[in-house]
């Protein structure tokens, strides 16, 4: 399962149509799952079926993982639809020919059970606690935050912070 989070707009009038596409898969995926979902989601574009996506000449897609605590980290990868599978070349087609662009795939294999499910509650809580404090203060606190999800799990802060290192690894890692 998966849902679209958002589409950027990425074109230059009268030049190029580019659509940057970001992809949350709501449960573990392998590699072949995320390039079915990657498919499906150009195909559709294609199709005209997805709003606010006209003819295109490039479509970069960016998939993310439900729990990642930034949209645009592209957790699970990225790949492109486009000539010659590379988005910097969207000017050199018309767009909506599609028979003249290809694929480029970036994606990453993950390890799904790097946290245990009290560690994932403790992540969800630290970052539903974050996005909260960051509506009131643009750069918040978040060695408070830390102490306060701690104290509320009644663990150390550098256990929480051990949660989170090892959540940040998997984001970057594969």
């Amino acid at each position: 399962n998966y849902h679209l989070d958002s589409i950027k707009d990425a074109s230059v009038p009268g030049q190029y149509n580019r659509y940057a596409v970001y992809v949350v898969i709501e449960e573990p995926a392998d590699i072949q799952q995320l390039k079915q979902v990657v498919k499906y989601v150009v195909e559709t574009a294609k199709a005209g079926q997805v709003e606010s996506i006209e003819k295109f000449n490039a479509l970069a897609i960016y998939i993310n993982y439900e729990g990642d605590m930034s949209i645009h980290t592209a957790s699970l990868g990225r790949a492109e639809f486009a000539p010659e599978g590379d988005w910097g070349n969207a000017r050199f087609v018309d767009p909506g020919e599609y028979d003249k662009m290809s694929y480029f795939w970036a994606l990453k294999e993950k390890k799904w059970d790097i946290l245990t499910e009290e560690e994932t509650e403790i992540l969800k809580e630290w970052w539903e606690s974050f996005k909260k404090a960051e509506e009131i203060e643009e750069f918040p606190d978040e060695d408070k935050i830390t102490g306060e999800i701690a104290n509320k799990f009644g663990v150390s802060s550098t256990e929480v912070q051990e949660i989170l290192n090892k959540y940040l690894d998997w984001v970057y890692s594969g």
